[in-house]
């Protein structure tokens, strides 16, 4: 038989592969969870093509300009949006009780040197007595949480407990990302919360279908690159330690993570650990974190990638300073 990409020097490689006294783990990674190959030309075709297989390389580390686009193109397939948008600018518009307190003794003051009418000191007053940090809205029986969480790369963030809503496009919907939010806001709100140990903080939910971030890894099952799309990304800052996190909550099959964790350390990783970039003065890791659900998660080298709860997340990422 003829095959394909099969020069020279890879059939060299394939020999010293298969020389009976030669080291197998040194040319080949058996995989139990992929399908087997019974037809040894195929089998071979598939080396050769492998061995064609152009890796995608991390080339720098750069600021964000429009990687993250799905708020952009939230869809609404809806004839009456009025509930909607005002819960939207209710929640957007949220301010803590102090800063309430410091608008509304503006607006009195304004009112107070004739700067604004009666009518525009109540229309102020009026927004803020609407606003609020969630609301919620109804629609097709199906419904959906307005919530502003200041850590969040925009807001107000928009999430539905009810996978199959469709007359919204580019939320959060999948539960195990609901979830994840859900327990990310009440984690913030205890009192000794780990994320007060950075100078700042923000997260993004990513979206695959419309966001430019993810870790390409080698997918076997296609014999190709595939690509990982987490999430969600957190920025955080602590002093000149900088931490960029991509975290997946699916629970996703094992070895299917383990083989994107692998395409994680081919760019990231160094010696077991993260590699250490340098960007305008700042130490700079990037790390990948996954949140077991159930029992879920790994063992060995990749056990250290799980995360069963908030608190653990942070104590991940801190624990290399």
């Amino acid at each position: 038989m003829r095959y394909k990409n099969a020069e020279p020097a890879k059939i060299k490689i394939l020999r010293e592969g298969i020389k009976s006294n030669s080291n197998l783990n040194e040319y080949f990674k058996v995989d139990n969870c992929v399908n087997g190959v019974k037809d040894i030309d195929l089998l071979i075709q598939r080396f050769f093509d492998y061995l064609n297989i152009v890796p995608e390389e991390f080339e720098k580390l750069k600021e964000l300009k429009d990687e993250i686009k799905h708020f952009k193109n939230i869809k609404v397939y809806l004839e009456d949006l009025k509930d909607l948008k005002d819960a939207i600018e209710d929640v957007g518009f949220y301010k803590d009780e102090s800063e309430k307190n410091k608008l509304e003794q503006e607006a009195y003051d304004k009112l107070i040197s004739g700067e604004i009418t009666i009518k525009e000191h109540s229309e102020i007053i009026q927004k803020l007595g609407r606003m609020a940090k969630e609301k919620e809205v109804e629609y097709r029986n199906k419904k959906l949480k307005i919530k502003h969480i200041a850590n969040h790369y925009y807001i107000p963030l928009i999430l539905s407990a009810d996978e199959k809503v469709d007359y919204i496009k580019h939320i959060i919907k999948v539960k195990s990302e609901v979830k994840f939010v859900n327990d990310l806001e009440e984690y913030i709100e205890k009192a000794n919360n780990r994320f007060k140990e950075f100078g700042w903080w923000f997260f993004s939910k990513l979206d695959e279908s419309l966001d430019e971030i993810y870790i390409p890894y080698y997918n076997p099952n296609i014999n190709n690159i595939s690509r990982f799309y987490p999430d969600f990304i957190f920025w955080l800052k602590k002093g000149n330690d900088y931490f960029i996190v991509f975290v997946d909550p699916k629970g996703t099959e094992h070895t299917s993570a383990e083989r994107k964790i692998d395409g994680y350390e081919i760019l990231f990783g160094e010696l077991g650990k993260e590699k250490l970039f340098n960007y305008k003065g700042y130490r700079v890791r990037i790390k990948l974190l996954l949140k077991a659900i159930g029992t879920s998660g790994s063992s060995g080298k990749y056990n250290k990638y799980w995360f069963n709860k908030i608190s653990e997340m942070l104590d991940k990422i801190l624990e290399a300073v």
